[in-house]
């Protein structure tokens, strides 16, 4: 499926607020309040190849801690 949708970032209006772009791993820049992020469908395709035993949602539950008793809640931050 491929999307032809840009989708755009607002830093929201807060005191001190300040966002950091990364791709891959690689600081590309800040955002400060007002700022915006358009990211836009690239004409290019690109293949990604996996192993066949290859999981992407048991991935994303190890990374993420789905299903654990230990993740952080919605609240745990403004405490």
């Amino acid at each position: 499926m491929r999307s032809c949708s840009p989708i755009e970032v607002r830093l929201v209006e807060r005191p001190d607020t300040r966002a950091q772009v990364t791709c891959d791993g690689v600081p590309l820049g800040e955002l400060v309040p007002g700022d915006r992020l358009v990211v836009m469908p690239s004409p290019r395709t690109v293949t990604l190849l996996h192993p066949s035993d290859h999981d992407y949602y048991r991935i994303l539950r190890s990374k993420l801690r789905w299903g654990r008793g230990d993740r952080m809640q919605a609240g745990d931050l403004l405490e």
